[in-house]
């Protein structure tokens, strides 16, 4: 019995505001080359955290069966071979980061978001440069109200954020600077329903405007 059970259980004490809020169910699955360069071995590979609560269970190989259970900030794994691997993660996992460091190039590609109640997407995924999005669903994002520099810095991302729902968002600065952007950033600028701020001097919606800026990298907000 853990002291909060023996408070509640014993002592008829009720305790309330300080759990996780519900776990992931569908889990949030991402694949990763482990000979890419990080810092990490050339098989292994560090799922980064930053700091909020965790409480997360990993299957290493993306096979239905969990392999490690209440993880509660980074870990690291050793595949003991090289290669590319998939990997799952359920439960309370309110934020990746890895905000241009560790091993940032090797994550190359989202599968799913799953149902994570994500709480901040701010340098989640910054410098993941080899990073690409096969996700069909969309990033619960009720929670989310920090989405700067979410992708930048990764060349190659391509999320389809038709389906995103950014209601809550009140900061997009720099989401994608540095991106290669697969999708025509007007079209990604109307799918969010942002304007940006460029130079200092809050602009509309201009297609020229976003043309000449081939990716939407300075100040955003809700239109």
């Amino acid at each position: 019995m853990t002291q909060r059970e023996a408070l509640i259980n014993t002592h008829s004490w009720t305790i309330t505001g300080d759990e996780l809020g519900c776990p992931a169910l569908i889990p949030f699955i991402t694949t990763w080359k482990t000979d890419n360069p990080g810092t990490s071995n050339s098989t292994s590979i560090t799922v980064p955290t930053t700091f909020d609560n965790y409480n997360y269970d990993v299957d290493w190989n993306n096979d239905g069966i969990f392999d490690e259970f209440g993880l509660t900030g980074s870990v690291s794994h050793d595949f003991g071979v090289a290669g590319t691997y998939t990997i799952a993660i359920k439960g309370y996992f309110p934020r990746i980061y890895f905000n241009n460091g560790g091993d940032k190039e090797k994550i190359i590609a989202i599968e799913q978001w799953g149902d994570m109640n994500w709480t901040s997407m701010e340098r989640v995924f910054y410098g993941t440069i080899n990073l690409v999005s096969n996700a069909t669903d969309a990033p619960n994002l009720s929670s989310v109200t920090n989405m700067s520099r979410m992708f930048s810095g990764t060349e190659s991302a391509n999320p389809d954020t038709s389906g995103w729902d950014t209601s809550a968002v009140t900061d997009m600065a720099w989401m994608f600077l540095g991106s290669l952007l697969a999708i025509d950033p007007i079209e990604l600028a109307q799918r969010l329903k942002i304007e940006c701020v460029f130079n200092q001097a809050l602009l509309p919606i201009s297609g020229k405007q976003l043309q000449n800026h081939r990716a939407i990298s300075d100040v955003c907000k809700l239109v």
